[in-house]
């Protein structure tokens, strides 16, 4: 059984979502803001939704087809980090 991690990703300003593969033992979460591969290249997305789906059971299909996805699925390349900028002491 081949288990297969799914997000649907909002990346443009139309509101669309979009379906992408993404790693299961990564910890994305709906909110997460994350980095796409798309036809255009790299692009900044919000995850909407995941899902973890076994690409053998027809729920798989299912979800491709409810998305107009195609195969093969385009890839979340990793999660955006936002951290505090330190700074030395400027005094």
């Amino acid at each position: 059984m081949n288990m297969i991690g799914l997000a649907l990703c909002r990346h443009s300003k139309s509101g669309q979502g979009y379906l992408f593969r993404m790693p299961r033992y990564e910890n994305l979460k709906e909110g997460d803001r994350v980095v796409v591969d798309t036809k255009q290249g790299e692009q900044e997305a919000e995850i909407l939704e995941t899902a973890t789906v076994c690409e053998d059971e027809p729920e798989y299909r299912m979800i491709l087809k409810a998305a107009g996805a195609t195969l093969p699925l385009k890839r979340v390349l990793r999660k955006i980090a936002y951290r505090e900028c330190e700074y030395e002491d400027d005094e």
